[in-house]
């Protein structure tokens, strides 16, 4: 899949997508279903490269229960960078950096 230059995501009701600001057209390009017992869970959050070649994806389960998944749409690549009491993440413009607020009892890990 070729990543439009007017590319723009959204997450909602467990879908990814990727829209194409031109062309007007959308895609999805992944899902995501957790089981949760918490109102408003699970939800995403995503972050993308200035490019949109890489997309973080930070699926929260709970209030203390999250998993961050970094994916690559024209690859069609994902992986887990990391599991927990992850708040909120962020991609760097370039894609090459991410930063992620978390609460964590072990102050080694944070």
């Amino acid at each position: 899949m070729s990543i439009p230059s007017d590319v723009h995501y959204e997450a909602g009701w467990g879908r990814i997508l990727l829209f194409d600001l031109k062309a007007r057209t959308a895609t999805e390009i992944a899902t995501y279903d957790a089981k949760s017992r918490e109102p408003g869970y699970p939800r995403a959050l995503l972050s993308a490269s200035r490019d949109g070649r890489t997309l973080l994806v930070l699926v929260r389960v709970g209030p203390l229960e999250a998993t961050l998944f970094v994916l690559t749409p024209e690859e069609g690549g994902a992986r887990v960078i990391m599991k927990g009491a992850i708040d909120t993440a962020i991609l760097s413009p370039d894609g090459s950096r991410f930063a992620a607020a978390r609460h964590d009892e072990d102050e080694h890990v944070t």
